[in-house]
């Protein structure tokens, strides 16, 4: 399967928050690109699964694509902010650091504007549930119909 750029703030930001996403931004100015891949926590022992919970964002830092990714840092559980935490593999001066907070800026609606600066591109999986996707719909929202509420 292809990679598929998604064409859409809202598509982006449901796909990014989605659960099991993994992705990668290219910078329209400088044609820069990371790999980030952000996933939600299980709620603790004790909690309903409808529990707020963060996702943690991670970074590829290495050549496998499936392996060598890196701890960065988590969004809130409101889906709000981004938090470098004392785990972080990456300080807040670095490139991949600087390029998640500019992409959150524009995923978050702080800076809606700024997604226009960028290309997201995921990997043809569900951002939710990591299966293929295969339709043109599913591939440009990056979310299958069950996913997506719209099934």
């Amino acid at each position: 399967m292809k990679n598929a750029k998604i064409e859409t703030l809202c598509d982006a930001r449901a796909f990014a928050l989605g659960g099991r996403a993994t992705f990668t931004v290219v910078s329209g100015k400088t044609g820069n690109r990371f790999t980030y891949q952000v996933c939600k926590a299980r709620p603790r022992d004790g909690e309903p699964e409808d529990a707020p919970t963060p996702w943690f964002v991670k970074f590829l830092r290495g050549p496998d694509n499936t392996s060598d990714y890196q701890y960065l840092g988590m969004v809130r559980p409101d889906g709000g902010s981004f938090t470098l935490t004392a785990a972080s593999k990456a300080g807040e001066d670095a490139p991949v650091c600087r390029a998640w907070s500019w992409v959150w800026s524009a995923l978050s609606g702080e800076h809606p504007e700024r997604f226009g600066s960028i290309e997201f591109w995921h990997a043809g999986r569900c951002g939710r549930c990591n299966r293929h996707l295969t339709t043109p719909e599913s591939l440009a929202r990056g979310l299958g119909p069950i996913c997506a509420g719209i099934a």
